[in-house]
């Protein structure tokens, strides 16, 4: 626990003290009263005193207050940086278990809920158990009997609020997995809002969506009607105490056996004895509902990670064009069939490597094998003779400069993307970037050229030219290893000739493996290897697969026929 949570504490139990402080001397001189004349200049002083004592005590609190919420912010801050970096060395295969919109949750509603919580509750339960603490003792000290009248009810008190919270956890649990719920269908809803609105379809519509979010009010009504009695009278309770204080006290001072003036003590600190525990109950039913929030967050601090080598030296570490090696590799994805097995291939110092083969037969799988989106369960994978896993994460991503089918651009300009590759890469070399990528004529033609905003994903561009960023940011980059995974598989034919065209530019000087679904795209590189249900069953160039490789045959086949229908078309 940090520094600012102590101070914290510590300030709002001495707050809390000097709640009584003002009672106290209200009370010593209304007895110094009974006893003999005080003079006017004492009483002043004493209202003087009581009057700084509260200033003090506002004081503390607001210094309470602010030390809490900044440890809180500061602990949530380290927390999300903890998990962004357990996320990057998660294994892809996480992900398949765990939903964008899930983690989204987890590291802004969770985190943030968890931040609030914090902030609030150790101020608030040091104050709560410190109150009850100082009152009893000092009316312990006045009277024993005035006392315990005073916590005669709060065994009933607590009863009834067990009985309100005996299910709290499961309740808690319940109300977390309906958030969850309402996210995800929410991120879904929204994610295909365009094919939703292409049926004339509303949200009411949405099936999924508008039961779950309608299945909420139900479980509300539910959830009062069940806990609504016992904490209604558990709050009563707590604010009771006088029903008894009052006629014992009064009968007692009848009887000679009390001070009236301890009487007033007793009315005026029993109340303050028991209201804490509403407080006090009330942040502790907090904390099971955060409970959910940290079992979310388990998940993340103690999902698997990436095999991270120990310090070494980075200079010893291979350089130059390094070749990318797979030797007898086999994976297989949670309970699932093997998907590659034992694979076995090299890529070319200065080459452009093909990896073809039927939908399913793994070409996706090599190339997050090779990127270390995920690991091999057996065999090897080395870049520059060293084994992926024995290269630092940070300098094995630099070796590496990869485009995917899948495009993803930030909400950003144009030149903002472009850097996130290179970040110190200065104008000139941007623009050469863009131009081997044939990206330089349309961003010049859009309204603020480099710095034109594209919106979430380059929603203000076609998918050709998202491509064409996506190589000139791979340019930028200017890895040794390049890889390429169907890099022009949703290009229309016109951005096609643009993207083959980066692509050679691309090839130049560096080692390249390429994962192809359109055959043309592949016929004058050095090596394809051929893949097949999960193994290499042919290897060489084009004219010599065509010969002695059956797979790569009736690919060439399937492609030459497609082809021709398009034509016809």
């Amino acid at each position: 626990m940090g520094k600012a949570f102590w101070i914290s504490i510590l300030t709002a139990i001495i707050s809390t003290i000097m709640t009584l402080v003002p009672i106290g001397i209200l009370y010593i001189m209304l007895r110094e009263l009974t006893i003999a004349t005080v003079p006017l200049e004492l009483i002043y002083l004493c209202l003087l005193v009581a009057f700084i004592v509260m200033l003090f005590r506002w004081g503390l609190i607001v210094i309470s207050h602010v030390s809490a919420h900044h440890g809180a912010l500061k602990l949530a801050y380290n927390l999300k940086l903890h998990l962004t970096h357990k996320l990057g060395l998660a294994p892809l295969s996480f992900f398949s278990c765990h939903t964008a919109s899930d983690l989204r949750k987890v590291i802004n509603d969770d985190i943030a809920a968890l931040e609030g919580f914090l902030a609030h509750f150790l101020p608030d339960v040091a104050s709560a158990l410190t109150l009850p603490i100082v009152g009893l003792t000092l009316l312990i000290y006045v009277d024993m009997s005035m006392a315990f009248a005073t916590i005669l009810l709060l065994p009933v008190a607590f009863w009834c609020q067990w009985l309100s919270m005996r299910r709290s956890t499961e309740q808690a649990r319940q109300w977390g997995e309906l958030q969850l719920d309402i996210a995800q269908k929410v991120s879904e809803y929204i994610r295909g809002i365009a094919v939703i609105k292409s049926f004339g379809l509303m949200a009411d519509s949405f099936h999924e969506l508008s039961q779950t979010i309608r299945g909420v009010a139900p479980w509300i009504e539910n959830y009062c009607k069940k806990n609504m009695f016992g904490w209604n009278c558990f709050n009563c309770l707590l604010s009771s105490n006088l029903v008894l204080v009052a006629p014992i006290g009064a009968w007692r001072c009848f009887q000679g056996d009390l001070e009236p003036v301890d009487w007033l003590l007793c009315l005026l600190v029993a109340p303050v004895i028991l209201q804490p525990f509403s407080r006090l109950v009330f942040a502790f039913s907090e904390q099971a509902q955060r409970q959910g929030s940290l079992d979310r967050l388990n998940q993340i601090v103690n999902a698997s990670q990436m095999t991270v080598p120990d310090v070494i030296d980075k200079t010893s570490l291979p350089t130059g064009n390094l070749v990318l090696s797979f030797s007898l590799v086999s994976y297989r994805y949670e309970q699932q069939k093997p998907v590659l097995q034992e694979i076995t291939f090299n890529t070319l110092p200065h080459g452009l490597t093909a990896i073809v083969g039927p939908s399913g037969a793994g070409k996706t799988t090599i190339a997050r094998l090779a990127t270390r989106l995920l690991d091999c369960d057996c065999g090897e994978i080395t870049l520059g003779g060293l084994n992926i896993q024995h290269w630092p994460v940070e300098e094995l991503f630099k070796q590496i400069s990869m485009v995917s089918q899948n495009v993803y651009l930030f909400n950003a300009t144009v030149k903002e993307n472009l850097l996130l590759g290179r970040p110190d890469a200065n104008n000139e070399q941007v623009i050469a970037a863009t131009q081997a990528a044939c990206a330089h004529e349309f961003i010049l033609s859009l309204p603020q050229g480099y710095d034109t905003q594209i919106g979430e994903n380059g929603a203000r561009l076609s998918g050709g030219e998202r491509q064409r960023l996506s190589i000139a940011r791979a340019l930028l980059r200017d890895a040794p290893l390049l890889i390429l995974d169907e890099a022009t598989a949703y290009a229309d034919s016109e951005n096609e000739w643009f993207i083959q065209q980066a692509i050679s530019n691309l090839c130049n000087g560096r080692s390249v493996l390429m994962i192809a679904h359109r055959l043309k795209t592949i016929i004058q590189a050095d090596q394809i290897i051929v893949v097949d249900k999960g193994k290499v069953v042919g290897h060489g160039r084009h004219d010599e697969l065509l010969l002695n490789c059956p797979c790569y045959c009736q690919l060439w086949q399937d492609f030459e026929l497609n082809g021709e229908k398009i034509d016809d078309h």
